[in-house]
């Protein structure tokens, strides 16, 4: 496989994963909607005490850009369980838990009202980002045994650092290659409007899966993401299921679920304008515009206009893979045996 690793790391650098300001503007909306909750429950009687814990893409540092979807932030809130009890001492329904948070979060400057969801309280901003704050309850035993419970459609057995934790744990044993890989799996699913492609948490475990399963060199992002989207297509094609890696759990709803599909169908596009890379006649300019097709990206759009103007100068045409060929001069043709 011809290497092109110099053009996907700079497509990685400038066009994939966040720039500092992109997370220092997450940061700051988390930061402002802490505050909210903070001053909102110290007014309430009794004044409530909470606890935070970043979870989903920005804890594991797996968040990319995208110009077809915007990322939101998790930011979870844990209320003791013991504070969260009616006026008549009837603990509160998780429903009315996240009834509590939406209310606490309201803000006149906000695009619109915190939306109750199932899972969490949804903070939602003018340009289309949002805050997502999933709300746990912590409890805790007659022997000190702790336990958290989230608030859905009823209140479930949940604990808040189990998902980041885990991918922490495995980018640690397996290297930064595995978090760069899940973000360029993350990129390609959200290259196009008409996809309905699996979360990232699902994304996350597939590509772990994936990435376990294959030998990869840390200095060939290009060849890492062949193959872990060949080995993707590979466990797709014995099962849609996914389960959770920490507690084994099925976490699709089906086992055949729409967006899984999905990705099932669009793997074996993109592994075939990889294998492009096999053939040593593949150019530079062919692989940026493979890359180009794959993220549906305007990023190597400049380069190629450039690399078209001076083939166009020097007499040669670049169509399709393969080496640019001189043009043929119309007397050429003229003596062209047919």
């Amino acid at each position: 496989m011809k290497n092109f690793d110099v053009l996907l790391r700079d497509l990685f650098d400038n066009s994939i994963q966040l720039s500092a300001d992109q997370r220092k503007k997450m940061r700051s909306r988390r930061d402002i909607n802490r505050t909210r909750l903070d001053i909102a429950f110290g007014k309430l009687d009794p004044p409530l005490s909470s606890e935070r814990v970043m979870q989903g893409s920005y804890a594991m540092n797996t968040m990319v850009q995208s110009d077809i979807e915007v990322s939101d932030i998790d930011d979870a809130v844990i209320i003791r369980a013991e504070d969260l009890m009616g006026k008549r001492g009837a603990e509160l329904s998780a429903l009315d838990a996240r009834k509590l948070v939406a209310d606490a979060l309201t803000d006149d400057r906000l695009k619109s009202k915190p939306i109750v969801h199932t899972n969490c309280v949804r903070v939602e901003y003018h340009d289309g980002g949002a805050l997502d704050v999933p709300v746990y309850r912590k409890c805790v035993d007659g022997n000190g045994n702790v336990t958290y419970e989230r608030a859905s459609s009823e209140w479930l057995l949940a604990d808040p650092n189990s998902t980041v934790e885990w991918f922490k744990g495995a980018v640690a044993n397996q290297g930064s290659q595995l978090r760069r890989m899940v973000k360029l799996v993350k990129a390609w699913s959200k290259s196009r409007r008409g996809w309905d492609m699996p979360t990232g948490y699902f994304l996350s475990i597939l590509v772990w899966e994936a990435y376990s399963g294959i030998v990869a060199k840390d200095d060939r992002d290009d060849e890492a993401f062949y193959l872990v989207l060949k080995s993707m297509l590979s466990r797709l094609d014995s099962s849609l299921i996914i389960r959770d890696p920490v507690s084994n759990d099925q976490v699709t709803k089906t086992s055949s679920e729409a967006s899984v599909r999905d990705l099932r169908e669009e793997l074996p596009v993109a592994i075939a304008l990889l294998e492009k890379f096999m053939d040593e006649s593949c150019t530079e300019a062919d692989a940026m515009k493979t890359f180009k097709s794959i993220f549906n990206t305007s990023h190597f759009d400049a380069a190629l206009a450039t690399i078209a103007v001076t083939d166009k100068k020097i007499g040669f045409t670049t169509s399709g893979a393969g080496t640019p060929q001189r043009s043929v001069t119309k007397s050429e043709q003229t003596n062209t045996f047919g």
